[in-house]
């Protein structure tokens, strides 16, 4: 008799959103003088409330600063840009939709 044993691995890649928080001075506006900032706090709080799985960390540039403030999703790849407290909410619901297996 043979006896076929079979692995099944699974990998679970964790989303991760950026949020550029890059500052800088001058006549072009950065997504850290657009707020990125708060965004950055409230995005955090959300995801750790609802427990979701994902990462939130600042990033210093998502090169798109006239459109910020700018997050990223990984490893999808979807860029917000202008992200306002409105923008805030679908994020974290498409978080939740992509959690719910």
């Amino acid at each position: 008799m043979m006896v076929i044993l079979y692995t099944v691995v699974y990998i679970i890649v964790m989303k991760k959103l950026q949020v550029c928080v890059m500052h800088r001075g001058g006549p072009s506006a950065s997504c850290g003088a657009k707020g990125s900032q708060e965004i950055l706090h409230h995005l955090r709080a959300e995801v750790e409330r609802l427990e979701l799985p994902c990462e939130v960390e600042s990033i210093n540039c998502l090169l798109y600063c006239q459109q910020g403030p700018n997050v990223r999703l990984l490893p999808d790849g979807k860029i917000w840009h202008k992200v306002d407290a409105q923008l805030c909410a679908q994020i974290v619901q498409k978080l939740k939709d992509d959690s719910d297996c």
